[in-house]
């Protein structure tokens, strides 16, 4: 879909938001138009994602519809604060996506939403960003985003920072929180890893029960960093696509993803389970919690001996996985 872009003239630079396949990117340099990119996930070759993007002014942006209204209001007022007045902002996604409601969450910032191509489950709109006296002024800088709830994590209540689109929205998720009350032993001071650490819950429960532990973080998105920064102030990161290079750890954790957009995927969790063996300590321990229904134990098996469920609850259970 992004690729009728070849067809509408742009004035560039152009900024080009959350393209993973760079379908718009290509369709853009088609046009002979400088590109810069920006996604807020770290990408497997490399690219390191960003919180906000670059400040430009950019003559147009290609923007691929994220999975949330909020995540999508957020990106509306980034991509604002760096078009020039008058520049054109592009949505593109499928229906399933919900592309066909988009329109009325870009006319707070655009002139009349054009729908530039329709294909079958598929669409592109298009809209003039407005001056700046006539769209929302707020929310135009990354520190308007920030978000502080309060969470329980066994000890009373603490503040909480997350930013839109946020694993749990800020909060702590059903998952997690059985995860919470079954997490593993490890020598004091030792290394522990929080694998897909979203907001940074399992860390700083891992921090709070042994202040001296070196905890170490991994998270693909920036603003998932950019929170977790805050709420494990001792805490550090290690990069998504090469963490056991960080390693070995005496402890791994994790609630984690098995989606890709709306289509389930095994893919992360398969890639954390074959990595944890050579990431852990002798006798360290992979443990996570997944959905009952998931087909994890084939997986454990592959690396770990002796792989057990220590709890069965609800639709989720936590398994324990010893290097031996």
């Amino acid at each position: 879909m992004a690729t009728t872009l070849t067809h509408f003239p742009l004035e560039g630079p152009v900024l080009v938001v959350d393209d993973p396949e760079e379908d718009a990117a290509q369709a853009v340099r088609a046009q002979g138009r400088d590109v810069v990119r920006w996604s807020r996930m770290d990408t497997p070759g490399g690219e390191v994602g960003s919180p906000w993007p670059s400040p430009g002014p950019f003559g147009a942006a290609l923007v691929r519809l994220p999975p949330s209204r909020n995540a999508l209001d957020f990106l509306l007022h980034a991509v604002g604060s760096v078009v020039a007045p008058g520049g054109r902002i592009f949505v593109y996604g499928s229906k399933d996506e919900g592309i066909a409601s988009t329109g009325r969450r870009m006319e707070p910032w655009v002139e009349t939403v054009a729908v530039r191509a329709n294909a079958r489950r598929c669409r592109v709109l298009e809209g003039q960003l407005k001056g700046t006296d006539s769209r929302p002024a707020h929310g135009a800088e990354l520190s308007a985003w920030r978000t502080v709830s309060t969470v329980d994590l066994g000890w009373g209540p603490v503040d909480w920072v997350s930013y839109p689109g946020t694993f749990a929205k800020g909060g702590v998720d059903p998952g997690t929180t059985l995860l919470l009350t079954n997490l593993p032993l490890w020598p004091r001071g030792g290394r522990v890893l929080d694998f897909a650490a979203g907001t940074g819950v399992l860390a700083a429960v891992m921090a709070h029960r042994d202040p001296t532990a070196q905890v170490v973080m991994v998270e693909p998105d920036a603003l998932s960093r950019e929170a977790a920064g805050e709420n494990v102030p001792g805490g550090s990161f290690a990069p998504p696509y090469s963490w056991w290079e960080a390693g070995p750890f005496h402890a791994i954790v994790s609630n984690p993803p098995y989606h890709r957009g709306k289509e389930e995927s095994l893919e992360v969790l398969a890639s954390l389970i074959a990595r944890a063996p050579g990431a852990l300590v002798s006798g360290g321990e992979l443990r996570i919690v997944v959905q009952r229904r998931l087909p994890v134990e084939p997986l454990l098996r592959e690396g770990f001996p002796a792989p057990e469920v220590v709890v069965d609850e609800g639709p989720y259970r936590v398994w324990r996985a010893l290097r031996l």
